[in-house]
Protein backbone atom coordinates (compact mmCIF):
# COMPACT_ATOMS: atom_id res chain seq x y z
CA UNK A 1 0.00 0.00 0.00
CA UNK A 2 2.71 2.67 1.24
CA UNK A 3 4.53 1.31 -2.47
CA UNK A 4 1.26 2.41 -4.42
CA UNK A 5 1.03 5.98 -2.62
CA UNK A 6 4.79 6.83 -3.61
CA UNK A 7 4.00 5.63 -6.74
CA UNK A 8 0.43 7.98 -6.91
CA UNK A 9 2.88 10.81 -5.73
CA UNK A 10 5.67 10.25 -8.44
CA UNK A 11 2.80 9.87 -10.75
CA UNK A 12 1.40 13.19 -10.15
CA UNK A 13 4.39 15.19 -9.54
CA UNK A 14 5.82 13.99 -12.79
CA UNK A 15 2.27 14.62 -14.76
CA UNK A 16 1.46 17.56 -13.19
CA UNK A 17 -1.95 16.35 -12.33
CA UNK A 18 -4.18 15.32 -9.20
CA UNK A 19 -2.33 15.08 -6.46
CA UNK A 20 -2.29 11.95 -3.98
CA UNK A 21 -5.97 12.25 -2.96
CA UNK A 22 -6.71 10.59 -6.17
CA UNK A 23 -4.69 7.54 -5.12
CA UNK A 24 -8.13 6.31 -3.87
CA UNK A 25 -8.43 3.22 -5.74
CA UNK A 26 -11.23 1.35 -6.65
CA UNK A 27 -9.89 -1.20 -4.10
CA UNK A 28 -9.57 1.23 -1.47
CA UNK A 29 -13.62 2.29 -1.97
CA UNK A 30 -14.31 -0.97 -1.78
CA UNK A 31 -13.13 -1.35 1.58
CA UNK A 32 -14.01 2.16 2.85
CA UNK A 33 -17.48 1.57 1.78
CA UNK A 34 -17.55 -1.56 3.44
CA UNK A 35 -15.86 -0.77 6.60
CA UNK A 36 -17.99 2.67 6.65
CA UNK A 37 -21.31 0.34 5.98
CA UNK A 38 -20.92 -1.67 9.07
CA UNK A 39 -20.31 1.04 11.25
CA UNK A 40 -23.51 3.17 10.07
CA UNK A 41 -25.51 0.14 10.09
CA UNK A 42 -24.89 -1.26 13.08
CA UNK A 43 -27.50 -1.75 15.70
CA UNK A 44 -26.62 0.83 17.87
CA UNK A 45 -26.02 3.62 14.67
CA UNK A 46 -28.32 6.58 15.71
CA UNK A 47 -25.88 6.78 19.24
CA UNK A 48 -22.20 6.12 16.75
CA UNK A 49 -23.75 8.60 15.01
CA UNK A 50 -23.82 11.50 17.62
CA UNK A 51 -20.88 9.94 19.61
CA UNK A 52 -18.58 10.54 16.93
CA UNK A 53 -19.64 13.50 15.55
CA UNK A 54 -19.48 14.82 19.29
CA UNK A 55 -15.94 13.57 19.76
CA UNK A 56 -14.92 15.03 16.12
CA UNK A 57 -16.51 18.33 17.14
CA UNK A 58 -14.79 18.49 20.64
CA UNK A 59 -11.59 17.31 18.91
CA UNK A 60 -11.41 19.97 16.44
CA UNK A 61 -12.28 22.69 18.78
CA UNK A 62 -9.70 21.48 20.90
CA UNK A 63 -6.66 21.64 18.11
CA UNK A 64 -8.55 24.90 16.17
CA UNK A 65 -10.42 27.00 19.02
CA UNK A 66 -10.85 29.71 16.30
CA UNK A 67 -12.86 27.13 14.50
CA UNK A 68 -15.81 26.96 16.59
CA UNK A 69 -17.45 30.25 16.20
CA UNK A 70 -17.97 29.10 12.76
CA UNK A 71 -20.93 27.40 14.15
CA UNK A 72 -22.81 29.57 15.88
CA UNK A 73 -25.35 29.39 14.07
CA UNK A 74 -26.35 25.70 15.26
CA UNK A 75 -25.82 26.74 19.00
CA UNK A 76 -22.30 25.58 19.03
CA UNK A 77 -22.35 27.07 22.84
CA UNK A 78 -24.51 24.29 24.04
CA UNK A 79 -23.20 20.60 22.37
CA UNK A 80 -25.77 18.94 23.68
CA UNK A 81 -28.37 20.90 22.33
CA UNK A 82 -30.77 20.03 19.57
CA UNK A 83 -29.30 21.95 16.75
CA UNK A 84 -26.16 21.03 17.14
CA UNK A 85 -26.28 17.32 17.82
CA UNK A 86 -28.05 17.56 14.30
CA UNK A 87 -25.82 19.66 13.03
CA UNK A 88 -22.95 16.67 13.60
CA UNK A 89 -25.30 13.98 12.46
CA UNK A 90 -26.01 15.83 8.67
CA UNK A 91 -21.95 16.72 8.71
CA UNK A 92 -21.75 12.61 8.95
CA UNK A 93 -24.76 12.21 7.08
CA UNK A 94 -23.13 14.40 4.15
CA UNK A 95 -19.94 11.88 4.83
CA UNK A 96 -22.28 9.19 4.42
CA UNK A 97 -23.53 10.12 1.03
CA UNK A 98 -19.84 10.95 -0.30
CA UNK A 99 -18.55 7.42 0.76
CA UNK A 100 -21.77 5.68 -1.04
CA UNK A 101 -21.01 7.44 -4.67
CA UNK A 102 -16.89 7.08 -4.51
CA UNK A 103 -17.70 4.12 -6.61
CA UNK A 104 -19.26 6.49 -9.58
CA UNK A 105 -17.12 8.99 -10.12
CA UNK A 106 -19.26 11.76 -11.86
CA UNK A 107 -21.76 11.49 -8.63
CA UNK A 108 -18.98 11.48 -6.36
CA UNK A 109 -17.42 14.67 -8.34
CA UNK A 110 -21.25 16.46 -8.48
CA UNK A 111 -21.89 15.68 -4.12
CA UNK A 112 -18.34 17.23 -3.57
CA UNK A 113 -18.76 20.23 -5.70
CA UNK A 114 -22.00 20.54 -3.95
CA UNK A 115 -20.83 20.17 -0.84
CA UNK A 116 -17.63 22.71 -1.62
CA UNK A 117 -20.74 25.44 -2.63
CA UNK A 118 -21.99 24.42 0.86
CA UNK A 119 -18.51 25.19 2.70
CA UNK A 120 -17.70 28.55 0.05
CA UNK A 121 -20.70 30.45 1.32
CA UNK A 122 -19.53 30.21 4.81
CA UNK A 123 -17.67 33.13 6.12
CA UNK A 124 -14.54 31.95 7.74
CA UNK A 125 -14.11 28.39 6.51
CA UNK A 126 -10.68 27.13 5.42
CA UNK A 127 -9.33 24.68 3.55
CA UNK A 128 -6.76 24.01 6.61
CA UNK A 129 -9.99 23.01 8.58
CA UNK A 130 -10.58 19.85 6.44
CA UNK A 131 -6.86 18.74 6.75
CA UNK A 132 -7.12 18.99 10.59
CA UNK A 133 -10.85 17.10 10.24
CA UNK A 134 -9.34 14.49 8.53
CA UNK A 135 -6.97 13.67 10.80
CA UNK A 136 -9.47 13.66 13.70
CA UNK A 137 -12.13 11.57 11.70
CA UNK A 138 -9.58 9.09 10.91
CA UNK A 139 -8.45 8.95 14.72
CA UNK A 140 -12.06 8.62 15.65
CA UNK A 141 -12.90 6.01 12.93
CA UNK A 142 -9.77 3.54 13.89
CA UNK A 143 -11.42 3.14 17.63
CA UNK A 144 -14.30 2.29 15.51
CA UNK A 145 -13.75 0.28 13.65
CA UNK A 146 -12.45 -2.99 14.14
CA UNK A 147 -9.59 -3.98 10.96
CA UNK A 148 -9.21 -0.51 9.76
CA UNK A 149 -7.80 0.58 6.95
CA UNK A 150 -5.89 3.40 7.86
CA UNK A 151 -4.58 3.65 4.29
CA UNK A 152 -7.89 3.30 2.00
CA UNK A 153 -9.09 5.59 4.44
CA UNK A 154 -6.66 8.82 4.55
CA UNK A 155 -6.33 8.12 0.69
CA UNK A 156 -10.06 8.67 -0.22
CA UNK A 157 -10.67 10.98 2.80
CA UNK A 158 -7.95 12.90 1.28
CA UNK A 159 -10.16 12.94 -2.27
CA UNK A 160 -13.43 14.07 -0.55
CA UNK A 161 -11.64 16.71 1.75
CA UNK A 162 -9.75 18.05 -1.52
CA UNK A 163 -13.41 17.81 -3.50
CA UNK A 164 -14.74 20.09 -1.40
CA UNK A 165 -12.03 22.21 0.25
CA UNK A 166 -10.71 23.16 -3.49
CA UNK A 167 -11.97 26.72 -3.26
CA UNK A 168 -11.89 27.77 -0.25
CA UNK A 169 -8.94 29.92 0.98
CA UNK A 170 -5.79 28.00 2.60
Amino acid sequence: MKLLIVLCLVGAALAQGPGPEDCCSPGDKAVVQEQWGRLWNADDSGRIKVLLGRVIFDSLFAKDGDSKGLFKRVNVDDMDSVEFQSHTVRVLNGLDIVINLLQDNEAAAAQLAHLAAQHAARDGVKASNFKVMGEILLDGLQNLIPDFAFDSWRSCFGRVAAGISATLPA
